[in-house]
């Protein structure tokens, strides 16, 4: 091997070293950026890949997230307006949320949004919540499909965020019109505190158990083993109900 191509080969490899250290330098500024908890890496202070440390806490961001349980069920009130009966679930044993925010999207036969509602709650950990959006404008028969988005979730710790005791009873059915029924009931805070709202979700079937309507109400500010009466009116097109069959979803927050 010459001298002459000794030399070349030494700058050769000099240059391509420094062309690399400029690229690879270029990258980290520009293309790569800086370190943060959305890059895709773990650095910083990081314990896991863009959590822990300066950043959302790995349990936190590794948790389910909270999803229809089951089918939303379309209960026509007339020709042009629905209530919309769904249970959500979260999986989440250790974690509950304060709040958050709900999209359910309304798809035709051919995959088209063609309306959202929005509206807000809560969830405690591991468990299954009943809603009713009612009413909703648009015909029943216009929708295909429901999707359901949620966000802004404020978890909080199982310890946190315990779930109090709450119970109906004496629950009963009125027909005051054709076309309308009444569910009155009590409702007994068992806690030794108070509750600032309690959401209560009625529905009713017919006797081959379909559920045929559905709606709601809030009773506030309820004191330490208080017990408060409530009543739900509901929409009927006709249909012949089973009183037996009448469901009550209690649910209340501090």
């Amino acid at each position: 091997m010459s001298n002459r191509f000794l030399k070349r080969l030494i700058f050769g490899v000099f240059y391509l070293a420094i062309f690399g250290g400029l690229s690879y330098s270029i990258y980290l500024l520009g293309i790569r950026g800086e370190a943060s908890c959305f890059d895709g890496r773990k650095n910083q202070s990081e314990s896991g890949i863009d959590c822990g440390g300066s950043c959302l806490s790995c349990e936190l961001k590794n948790l389910s997230p909270i999803s229809f349980f089951g089918e939303p069920e379309i209960l026509p009130i007339n020709e042009e307006s629905v209530a919309v009966f769904f249970q959500i679930k979260n999986p989440n044993e250790s974690y509950g949320a304060k709040s958050f925010q709900y999209v359910l999207i309304f798809y035709d036969a051919d995959g088209l949004k063609i309306k959202e509602v929005s509206g807000s709650t809560f969830i405690y950990p591991g468990r299954i919540k009943t809603i009713v959006e009612v009413p909703i404008v648009i015909a029943s028969e216009r929708v295909a499909s429901v999707d359901l988005k949620v966000a802004g979730v404020d978890w909080s710790s199982a310890a946190e965020f315990g779930e109090p005791s709450i119970q109906s009873r004496n629950v009963k059915i009125e027909f005051p019109q054709k076309n309308q029924v009444k569910v009155t009931g009590l409702i007994l805070n068992n806690n030794s505190f108070p509750l600032s709202s309690a959401d209560i979700v009625v529905a009713v079937s017919d006797k081959l158990g379909i559920k045929v309507s559905a709606s709601k109400t809030v009773v506030r500010d309820l004191e330490p083993f208080q017990e408060r009466a409530f009543n739900v009116f509901l929409p009927l097109r006709g249909q012949f109900i089973e009183s037996t069959a009448t469901k009550v979803f209690v649910e209340a927050i501090r």
